[in-house]
């Protein structure tokens, strides 16, 4: 184990221990245009008489995330009330 000791404090006594920056590369980070990389994120949760619709949303530009929760009783028809919650959604 004594070698690893002195391995350690070779490396240590000839690393260069001044306040240089290191050099960082500088490339541009590109946004994507894939669908769904900037759009919202909607999650469903099955619950105790009916279902839990959340919608999260990322603002770039304010640097914000939006939530808004809704929930679809059991006596509802799901495919139908999700439908226009989610048209409600997309034309905010």
């Amino acid at each position: 184990m004594n070698w690893f000791f002195r391995w350690l404090y070779d490396k240590l006594r000839n690393a260069d221990m001044s306040d240089k920056p290191y050099p960082v590369a500088a490339n541009a980070i590109e946004k994507t245009n894939r669908p769904g990389s900037d759009g919202m994120n909607i999650s469903v949760w099955a619950a105790t008489g009916g279902h839990i619709v959340e919608f999260r949303k990322y603002d770039e530009y304010k640097d914000r995330n939006s939530s808004k929760m809704y929930i679809i009783g059991a006596d509802q028809n799901f495919s139908e009330s999700l439908s226009k919650i989610v048209t409600m959604e997309m034309m905010r």
